[in-house]
């Protein structure tokens, strides 16, 4: 590893869309192996947290150390508790979970970030609603995240999803912005994500896409 400053650990979050239009968009489950790839490149120090969300975000595990075997296994099974029944996109609720979880984590001198898999616009069943809630992540949740020093790593899956949405919630705290159409892009993303919250000092990605 590098010398010089050692890279606190991680607490990361990853926010699996479960909305029922990610059995199209997502067929065959990419997303499941490339957050499990994810998982078992974090060290013994890291923290994670698996969250699912559709209408609303529930995490199916709560920041939890990998300090063990089973630690991990639990990480990696709840990757496989995602469903893809859930009505809504809800991306304000995913939002709002990961702050819950990662607000205290610099305090205790861990680097939080998010990564949030989403095929999605918000779209909570109601235009006028989909439209505020939008609005109030760009007004009020993301200078959260940025004082707060999250990171998001937004992972569109489709063409059609918000990706400007995406794009400014990656931008704005500092994260990165993929479209990750097939699985050999996605575990590129990953490893770029991994990569990047260990390492600070590597270069930026060109355009700030994952190429």
């Amino acid at each position: 590893s590098s010398k010089g400053v050692e890279k606190p650990p991680l607490d990361s979050v990853l926010m699996l869309d479960s909305s029922g239009s990610m059995k199209f968009t997502d067929p065959k489950q990419l997303r499941k192996p490339a957050a499990k790839l994810f998982i078992k490149l974090l060290g013994k120090q890291d923290r994670t947290s698996v969250v699912s969300f559709s209408s609303q975000a529930w995490p199916i595990t709560f920041l939890s150390q990998l300090e063990n075997p089973q630690q991990v296994e639990q990480a990696l099974n709840a990757t496989d508790k995602v469903s893809h029944k859930g009505v809504y996109t809800n991306i304000h609720a995913a939002l709002s979970k990961g702050l819950e979880l990662l607000k205290n984590s610099q305090q205790l001198q861990r680097e939080p970030i998010m990564v949030l898999m989403s095929d999605g616009k918000i779209d909570v069943g109601n235009d006028a609603e989909s439209t505020a809630l939008r609005q109030q992540i760009i007004n009020e949740l993301l200078p959260q995240l940025v004082e707060h020093n999250i990171k998001v790593y937004s992972i569109a899956f489709t063409e059609s999803s918000d990706q400007q949405l995406m794009q400014h919630i990656a931008d704005t705290t500092n994260g990165r912005y993929a479209l990750a159409a097939s699985d050999d892009v996605l575990h590129k993303v990953f490893s770029k994500i991994f990569e990047q919250a260990k390492e600070p000092n590597m270069l930026p990605l060109h355009e700030n896409r994952f190429v």
